[in-house]
């Protein structure tokens, strides 16, 4: 996908089809996209420029040996929430990289995702540096000339290592109630006792390797985060600086500062400023709107591309100068060949997505959140070996899609249901539009069902609230659901006019439906703690115990046999054979927390549970009368979001993630071997 200054963002959306051959992970489980998404560091090896290295804000390492082509995930496994904020290459030694990590949560855990790790073979193995650990580390840096120093930012302070990390000691003050949260580093190129910190509220320099520091901020908007700090290579002297009041120059190594001028207030928020490599006098800013380029020392500046790609990191070339690669958010890696008018996508192999929804009929769909115009909904009709974005953020009206149904009658009619309301789609996911459902008058009709007094208010309009699950019967496919924290709609004419159930025994708050394959009648209801059946189409409503009572409810599932309803709870699963009046927990297994319920439509004696514990996985082929751990390693360390089974090949399973894409496990692949028998007959 070349992206040229002068193509349409309607043209630039329908050009994306993102090719995805399937990367192997571990045992049989493969990443296949969509590719791209969040990038939060991109570096170069020094030594050769062909050999990239991209880290992620949440967990992931990606290195590319034929500069971005295809893109493979590294041995680096912590979990989502591992931040990478920073990551150097040795400059003379081959191999040894140094990864920055800090907790995304506000509280930090202590439990060793945080800290400095080392690798000496180019990524394949990773050590964390012991007296690093539980650091949050949020910029590195390690000097050029004299590369044995390392140079660490935390929220504590500064941290400065003499022999490559093995030893390390404190450098800032302690306790400094401003020199703290460091968020960038410099070293002078010609003397390593300077050292410039960038930190949420203006810089600082030390000229004595730590013994004292002074706040070098005048001339500077005051409150002024500093994204980044660089030190001119041919003058130590002059020192540039980007932050979020835009970019600053200065002469006498921070003493006083002015602001460059040239580029508007809405580009100024800069997350990176970088000197070309072979031309001294051009400077490069990366900013939340885009790549700016000055070409004489930042007197003046000309945006490269108008498209507003949101910068976080820049590698250039030394070899090729006009050769530079972007770490994007969104848009994932971008590589220029002409000192950055035009940019190609290179995510071949590299995902870092959030994947929300997905549906799998002949034709496969699935959702991704916060990828602006590069995410939205994605369809595959190829088994999920390619993907097609068929409608951005824009086109689905600036919303974010947290669930998917489409009908089983018209592959062309789908549902999204998003934090605002539900959107409908009737020409396969290119356009959308938003269900309300109004009709000119309300009319409320009453009838009496199991001794109880219902009241169905129909021609009301679906709220515009979060949608947290549509479905379509499969039984009646002009009949749609909506579950919401306002209740349970139902529409009988594909979302034209809708209803929603209220009276004794009705969900107030609906987190899941589902609707029985074979008999619509059959509909349950759930929410975190309650389960509720109805047996005639909504008309009466039981509410059904599960356990204590108080234990929560994550997923339900019909099963195989007739009245057969599982329950993947808080304290194990659970199952009903006579419509989920009365439930019974499975005996057997480990009590595991039940995150999630998959069940074979072509094959439904075909059956998996995801644990909350480990990502464990359970599989029973005879529909729940045995359970055996199933082959679960490729999935260990990652955010599953959900499970579902392929349309196309009963057996096939995809795993949705909250950060890594979609992975499936085909069935051409799969080792008998990898199963283990944890579980005898549990009736």
């Amino acid at each position: 996908m070349n992206v040229h200054s002068t193509r349409t963002l309607q043209g630039l959306i329908a050009a994306v089809v993102l090719v995805t051959s399937p990367i192997l992970l571990l045992a049989d489980w493969e990443s296949v996209g969509p590719y791209g998404g969040h990038a939060l560091k991109i570096v170069m090896d020094p030594k050769d420029p062909s050999h990239l290295f991209v880290a992620t804000k949440n967990g992931q390492v990606y290195h590319s040996t034929n500069r971005g082509l295809r893109w493979v995930p590294l041995r680096f496994s912590l979990n989502a929430n591992a931040a990478l904020h920073a990551i150097v290459v040795h400059p003379e030694v081959p191999g040894v990289i140094y990864l920055g990590v800090a907790e995304n949560s506000a509280k930090p855990l202590s439990n060793g995702i945080s800290g400095i790790f080392k690798s000496d073979d180019g990524g394949q193995n990773w050590t964390l540096l012991p007296s690093t650990r539980d650091w949050p580390v949020l910029a590195l840096a390690i000097h050029p000339k004299q590369p044995q120093i390392v140079v660490a930012g935390t929220l504590q302070g500064v941290y400065r290592s003499d022999n490559g990390g093995t030893e390390w000691r404190r450098i800032s003050p302690a306790n400094h109630p401003d020199l703290k949260g460091v968020v960038s580093l410099a070293l002078d190129p010609t003397d390593p006792q300077v050292v410039y910190a960038g930190t949420p509220h203006l810089p600082w320099r030390t000229q004595d390797g730590g013994t004292s520091w002074t706040s070098i901020h005048r001339g500077m908007i005051d409150d002024s985060d500093m994204f980044s700090i660089a030190v001119d290579r041919t003058d130590p002297s002059r020192v540039f600086a980007s932050a979020c009041s835009g970019i600053y120059r200065s002469s006498s190594r921070g003493d006083l500062w002015t602001k460059m001028q040239g580029i508007p207030g809405t580009n100024r928020r800069t997350h990176l400023i970088l000197q070309d490599p072979v031309d001294e006098k051009i400077i490069y800013a990366g900013t939340t709107q885009g790549l700016w380029r000055s070409p004489d020392g930042g007197s003046t500046w000309r945006k490269t591309n108008p498209y507003p790609y949101v910068i976080n990191s820049i590698a250039i070339d030394p070899t090729d100068h006009n050769q530079l690669y972007l770490a994007t958010d969104r848009s994932g890696i971008l590589k220029s060949h002409d000192g950055g008018l035009t940019f190609q996508a290179l995510n071949e192999g590299f995902i870092n997505r959030n994947i929300s929804g997905f549906v799998s009929e002949e034709t496969i769909y699935l959702s991704s959140l916060y990828d602006g115009d590069f995410g939205g909904v994605f369809s595959s009709s190829d088994a999920a070996r390619s993907w097609k974005l068929k409608a951005s953020q824009t086109a689905l009206r600036g919303k974010n899609v947290i669930s998917l149904a489409v009908s089983p009658a018209n592959s062309k009619l789908l549902y999204a249901g998003t934090y605002e309301g539900l959107l409908k789609s009737e020409d396969g996911g290119l356009s959308w539009y938003p269900v309300t459902g109004a009709l000119p008058r309300a009319a409320t009709a009453a009838r009496v069902s199991r001794g109880k007094a219902f009241v169905a208010t129909t021609g009301v309009s679906l709220p515009p609230t979060k949608i947290l699950d549509v479905r379509v019967s499969a039984a009646d496919p002009n009949t749609v659901y909506a579950a919401t924290a306002q209740g349970l709609f139902e529409s009988s004419n594909n979302g034209s006019t809708w209803k929603k159930f209220q009276g004794p025994g009705v969900p107030g708050s609906v987190d899941r439906v589902m609707v029985n394959s074979s008999d619509p009648n059959w509909i349950v209801a759930q929410s975190s703690t309650r389960v509720y059946v109805s047996w005639d189409r909504g008309a009466g409503w039981a509410e059904t115990t599960i356990g204590s009572g108080a234990l929560k409810v994550n997923d339900l599932a019909f099963g195989a046999a007739a009245g057969q309803v599982l329950a993947g709870t808080s304290q194990g699963l659970f199952e009903s054979v006579d419509g989920g009046k009365s439930w019974t927990l499975v005996t057997g297994l480990p009590i595991l927390s039940v995150k999630q319920f998959c069940v074979s439509r072509k094959q439904p004696s075909l059956m998996y549970f995801l644990s909350e514990v480990e990502n464990q996985v359970y599989r029973s082929t005879d529909g729940g009368a045995r359970w055996t751990r199933f082959d679960d390693g490729g999935l260990r360390g990652l955010s599953i979001h959900s499970m579902a089974f392929s349309a196309q090949q009963a057996s096939n399973l995809f795993v949705l993630t909250e950060n890594q894409g979609v992975l499936i496990y085909r069935a051409s692949l799969a080792k008998g071997a990898n199963e283990t028998a944890l579980a005898e007959t549990h009736r």
